[in-house]
């Protein structure tokens, strides 16, 4: 593409679909002694909000596209969101940029970079990215990931653990490793180096089959565990493990969200002994609602309907009793 052909409506259309990452240092040193001293290395992740303009310039010697944007951190490690939002709460936006712009410039340096590469490889844009303004929008990542990045996701791990249940049978496996060339999950509109640690067995004592898995935040694991009856006839238990690896891999995604973007202070100890306490911390309830829509979603049945037969049918996994299942499904309902 000739560079007179860059318009902001084209170049919009490219970068404002897209939530791109950065892993790097993110603040290089402190602009107040009563800020952490240390350096601080990390991850975000961002989007670009609006293109301002685009001109051509002269630049050493010849002509190049300029491409002037601002963007928004919608995530990111919880030490430097947690910092950003200090910063931000005591000054006005022109301070905040400027204080992004001297504490964070090889980060600002190295997204022009990376966006500036984003647009080469898809339009053979050879120019230059001015970055104008930096905000931080933290309460409004959720509902992005989930509708413009969590899908693709989702239907990607579903169908590679559901090719590994069919062909290759009991075991455990690494995914993507085990079924590709990638190490890891990664989505340019979603997750960023995900692992999925499978493990398929069979037990005679399971009626049918048992689908569970958790979000290990320190490593970004996803475990699942697939337990099934080697009696029964695992083809006709296919399509309802489906419909549960949709509810779990969309939950556990949900936990990888809301730990990467700081949006709740996870504990460290594992699932509470009070069953009831666990399922209604506000970080559990938010991942059981977006499990039980995408499984709504996918078998195309009343979300309470989902939800209620989940209970019925997994008390091996919550362990609640009548009273205490009530609870938990009326806090899911006044959450949808």
């Amino acid at each position: 593409m000739s560079q007179d052909q860059y318009n902001i409506n084209f170049i919009s259309r490219i970068l404002k679909n897209n939530t791109f990452g950065y892993d790097g240092l993110t603040f290089d040193e402190p602009y107040d002694e009563s800020y952490s001293t240390k350096k601080m290395e990390g991850r975000i992740n961002y989007v670009v909000d609006e293109i301002i303009d685009i001109k051509n310039m002269i630049v050493i010697g010849e002509w190049k596209p300029v491409i002037y944007l601002n963007i928004s951190i919608v995530g990111g490690d919880v030490d430097y969101i947690n910092r950003l939002k200090q910063i931000k709460s005591i000054l006005d936006y022109e301070q905040f940029n400027g204080i992004l712009r001297m504490f964070s410039a090889q980060m600002i340096s190295e997204i022009r970079e990376d966006l500036r590469n984003f647009l080469k490889s898809r339009t053979g844009f050879d120019g230059i990215i001015n970055i104008e303004n930096i905000d931080v929008v933290i309460d409004e990542v959720n509902d992005l990931l989930e509708s413009k990045m969590n899908r693709l996701a989702i239907r990607t791990i579903v169908k590679d653990i559901v090719k590994v249940l069919k062909t290759e049978g009991d075991g455990e496996y690494v995914l993507p490793e085990d079924i590709s060339d990638d190490m890891t999950y990664s989505f340019i509109n979603g997750p960023k180096n995900i692992t999925v640690e499978l493990e398929i067995r069979p037990n005679k004592d399971v009626k049918l089959f048992l689908v569970n898995g958790n979000y290990v935040k320190h490593e970004d694991t996803i475990e699942v565990l697939i337990v099934y009856n080697p009696n029964g006839n695992i083809k006709k238990m296919m399509y309802d493990i489906i419909g549960e690896l949709n509810d779990l891999i969309a939950h556990e995604l949900e936990h990888y969200n809301q730990y990467t973007t700081g949006e709740y202070d996870f504990e460290d100890d594992e699932k509470s002994e009070e069953s009831l306490h666990y399922y209604t911390k506000p970080y559990e309830i938010k991942a059981q609602v977006k499990g039980f829509k995408r499984l709504s979603k996918v078998r195309r049945i009343p979300l309470e309907s989902v939800i209620r037969n989940w209970f019925e049918t997994h008390p091996d996994i919550h362990t609640l009793n009548q009273r205490d299942q009530e609870t938990v499904i009326d806090t899911l309902l006044q959450n949808v």
